[in-house]
Formats: C-alpha cells, sequence, structure tokens
C-alpha cells in the first residue's frame, strides 16, 4: 500500500527540514496522543538512529521500531520499519514551491499477519490517516509560527 499526506507550508524547505529531523522539535508535532515514542538520538537524525513506538492503550499488544536509512539535508528523512506491523518506509519530504514549500509525509508499506491486516483495513488505515493530518497541520502551525 502506499498514501501520500502533503500540506503546503509558508517557510523554507531548509526551515521545515529541522522540524522534520531534530528530536526536540520532532517531539512538538507527532501525534503522541495514542502512541509513545522512544528516541535512541539527541541531536539531528542520521542514518541508522532509531525510534520505538508504543501504543499508549495497550502497550502490550505491539511496538514498532523505525530505523533512519536516508537523510538528506534541508530535503528529507525516510524510515524504515524494522520491528512490528508494517513492513516498508515513510518517508518525509520537504521540496520547494514557489516562497514556500510542501511536504509530502509518504508511506508506503504491508501490513503484517492476517489479523493486523484485517483491523487495519477496517479501523486502523482511517484512524492513521486523520494522526497524519493532524500531524501536519500541528508541523505547519509550529514552522510558521517559528518564522515570526
Amino acid at each position: 500500500m502506499k498514501d501520500v499526506f502533503s500540506i503546503q507550508i509558508g517557510a523554507t524547505p531548509e526551515d521545515v527540514y529541522r522540524f522534520l529531523s531534530e528530536k526536540e522539535k520532532i517531539t512538538r508535532w507527532i501525534d503522541m496522543d495514542s502512541a509513545r515514542f522512544e528516541f535512541s538520538f539527541e541531536g539531528p537524525v542520521k542514518t541508522g538512529d532509531q525510534v520505538t513506538i508504543i501504543p499508549i492503550r495497550d502497550p502490550k499488544s505491539w511496538k514498532m521500531v523505525g530505523e533512519c536509512i536516508d537523510v538528506v539535508p534541508g530535503k528529507r528523512v525516510v524510515w524504515e520499519f524494522i520491528e512490528g506491523p508494517l513492513a516498508g518506509t515513510e518517508s518525509w519530504v520537504a521540496k520547494p514551491k514557489e516562497a514556500q514549500c510542501i511536504v509530502h509525509k509518504i508511506l508506503d508499506y504491508e501490513v503484517t499477519g492476517l489479523r493486523r491486516r484485517l483491523i487495519w483495513r477496517l479501523f486502523g488505515r482511517k484512524l492513521h490517516s486523520r494522526s497524519c493530518e493532524k500531524e501536519l497541520n500541528t508541523l505547519r502551525q509550529l514552522v510558521e509560527k517559528s518564522g515570526r
């Protein structure tokens, strides 16, 4: 499956990239209402860094580990799911557009396990889409506010 979520942000790709690559900025916009995020890094993300995602409501039900596999400063950060219910990648790409930029969150993935695929199709994909939209809107507000 492939899901793409996009938003236009009134800032340069370099300004947006800081919010995609620095732990202290990531934790300000990522949707932490439904999951806890544990980062293996403190400064800007680099290839090999990891993040562990654990659901808040039922922490023993699953966990997911992502590893950063590609970083292009000012342009993109790519994570690969190396453990958990998803197999694939999550890419964050910032592209210039006139005096602003477009940010794309691109999920290219498969859900592992028959039961998980069924739950994902019935409920998970829709809930995850809402979470992605919330993250992108929060990201836009923070980036635009930081430029003032």
